[in-house]
């Protein structure tokens, strides 16, 4: 099996695996769980069309479709880290010993966990330097100019969410386990969350903010050493050639550290986070049993189309 079939299988099993649970933590009001699932879920069925559409081929042949899913990737990016502090901001109110009103709590995770994303796909047009790129087997990218916007704008937002998260995160660590009585008994007054739910979300949070900071910290270092860095360049200069159409073969980026390893963390980092969530989340027998019921619900919807 090709390195570029094993990631379709694996990026539509994450597609599968976070999609399905979204409606169970939608049920249970849990904004942060559904935002993660959500931008997780969107990645990976990204990423999974991408690589058949273009597996073995650099064509222009889907031109919309290379605006938008550029975009998305790029938004998925910073989703993520802003999902899992959605998350660890919960976890942090609740160590704290203090509960947000629910109506607070969810404007500021929507705001977060689509105002972010969305916000920064708009941003980016101020320094992309061309229509879109189309990398073999990977599939279309917003290409960005190497100068100080660049990292204002793009490549800042992932540290600087991953490390708000890991703050949030490990003090709630350490109050959960400093006091974990007076922890346990304020779970219990929240809705929808227990103390294995609470363990489950501080493991999931702790993995992701782990990944995180490192990941984003040498992906920007690998880009920027990519290009040339230029403190600035003027408007007009960025946008000089818009609407050119980069393609890049399989062995020509693949060949080259600098493009290979943003791109292949860029495209795994979504499986990687289903797959995660459903280590810690999927094991548990809620979550098996709405497995379960979608199993059958599929088998059934097979047999009838014999």
């Amino acid at each position: 099996m090709s390195s570029n079939a094993a990631f379709s299988a694996f990026a539509f099993l994450g597609f599968v695996v976070s999609a399905v649970p979204i409606y169970w933590h939608i049920e249970v009001a849990n904004a942060g769980t559904c935002l993660f699932l959500f931008w997780t879920a969107l990645g990976c069925f990204v990423g999974f069309i991408n690589s058949l559409v273009w597996n073995n081929n650099t064509r222009n042949s889907a031109p919309v479709w290379c605006d938008i899913s550029g975009r998305l990737l790029l938004a998925v990016s910073v989703a993520l880290p802003a999902a899992t502090l959605c998350i660890t901001r919960r976890l942090y109110a609740i160590t704290s010993l203090s509960v947000i009103a629910p109506r607070r709590q969810l404007t500021t995770d929507l705001l977060l966990g689509f105002g972010i994303p969305g916000l920064q796909t708009i941003l980016v047009y101020v320094v992309q330097t061309n229509r879109f790129d189309i990398y073999e087997e990977f599939g279309c990218f917003i290409p960005i100019s190497n100068n100080i916007l660049a990292y204002v704008l793009i490549y800042s937002l992932p540290l600087i969410l991953g490390t708000v998260s890991g703050y949030f995160g490990i003090t709630s660590l350490y109050r959960f386990i400093r006091g974990r009585r007076e922890v346990d008994r304020l779970v219990e007054t929240v809705n929808s969350l227990n103390r294995s739910w609470y363990i489950r979300l501080v493991t999931l949070a702790c993995a992701d903010v782990v990944a995180t900071v490192p990941l984003a910290s040498y992906q920007t270092y690998t880009w920027a050493r990519s290009a040339t860095y230029r403190t600035w360049i003027p408007w007009n200069e960025v946008h000089n050639n818009f609407s050119h159409v980069g393609q890049f073969p399989s062995e020509f980026w693949k060949s080259h550290p600098a493009y290979s390893t943003p791109l292949e963390l860029m495209r795994w980092m979504d499986v990687v986070a289903a797959l995660s969530f459903f280590l810690v989340f999927g094991t548990s027998s809620e979550a098996v049993r709405h497995y379960r019921m979608v199993l059958r619900y599929l088998a059934s919807k097979m047999r009838t189309l014999r």
